[in-house]
């Protein structure tokens, strides 16, 4: 392979794919024809399609966890409930910034998966940032005092629906991506607030 780096290229042509197909509907024979080698050459890197999946996957998280990284460096200082939101924020940017990645990340190929303990291991860390934030925001008191993982899970959950319904193209603007996303990250925000005894709203 005269470009030398076969593996790096077969990455980034399926992450172009996906990208483009909004899905990750292509084959290693169709994607080393694409990358201009024989499929025998692309097999001799990726064993499988699923394996070169979960190799696109972790790069994601990792790139997730370097984005995390820099919010919680951002607002270092500020209270659980500021820092969660620079992670919601941070979370949507890199979907809509990684497309390619984003979807390999949360293919279905890897719903309880664990022969991929490389993956694994950085989406459960990045999982890890937010949970030990709700964690602390409840043992400080300035959230909410429910179940530390399930409150963690709805906050992630409602982050990722509105990253696949911008990927999908079921939001239009008006108002603006911007707009959308601030007004989903306040709603989350003012939902973990602690709220007083007695109060119903």
């Amino acid at each position: 392979y005269h470009h030398g780096n076969l593996k790096e290229s077969l990455v980034q042509t399926a992450i172009q794919m996906i990208e483009e197909r909004r899905e990750a509907a292509f084959t290693i024979r169709e994607l080393a024809a694409a990358v201009g080698v024989s499929h025998a050459a692309a097999y001799r890197h990726f064993r499988s399609k699923r394996e070169l999946l979960a190799e696109i996957a972790g790069e994601g998280f990792v790139g997730l966890q370097t984005e995390f990284d820099a919010s919680l460096e951002r607002n270092a200082g500020e209270n659980c409930r500021t820092r969660i939101k620079g992670l919601g924020d941070a979370y949507i940017r890199y979907a809509l910034e990684h497309p390619g990645h984003y979807r390999a990340m949360f293919h279905a190929e890897f719903h309880d998966a664990d022969d991929f303990p490389a993956k694994k291991e950085a989406a459960e860390r990045t999982f890890d940032s937010l949970l030990n934030l709700v964690r602390e925001g409840i043992s400080r008191g300035e959230l909410v005092n429910r179940p530390p993982a399930p409150l963690a899970t709805a906050i992630w959950s409602a982050v990722h629906g509105m990253s696949l319904l911008f990927l999908d193209g079921h939001i239009h603007s008006p108002p603006g991506p911007r707009e959308i996303i601030d007004l989903l990250l306040e709603r989350l925000d003012a939902g973990l607030a602690l709220r007083p005894q007695g109060s119903v709203d």
